[in-house]
């Protein structure tokens, strides 16, 4: 499933569900630098939705890390 940040709460675009932070976790998250901006990050996230779904959603780091930050595990 591919998800995106829409009105503070998780959207999956296949279901088109929207799921609130509470019921998500995030199992894995990568960033990634922008090969011309450094600035331009990327965030990555394994999401695991309390009602079975999973996917990915992908964002800039400045674009959604304000309302995940405090569901990212530790690496």
């Amino acid at each position: 499933m591919d998800f995106k940040v829409e009105s503070s709460k998780l959207y999956c675009l296949q279901t088109r569900e929207h799921i609130p932070q509470s019921q998500i976790s995030i199992d894995e998250y990568h960033f990634f630098d922008g090969a011309e901006a450094p600035n331009d990050m990327q965030l990555v996230m394994a999401v695991n939705c309390d009602n079975g779904l999973r996917g990915i959603l992908r964002s800039t780091y400045s674009g959604c890390h304000h309302l995940f930050i405090q569901t990212l595990p530790e690496c």
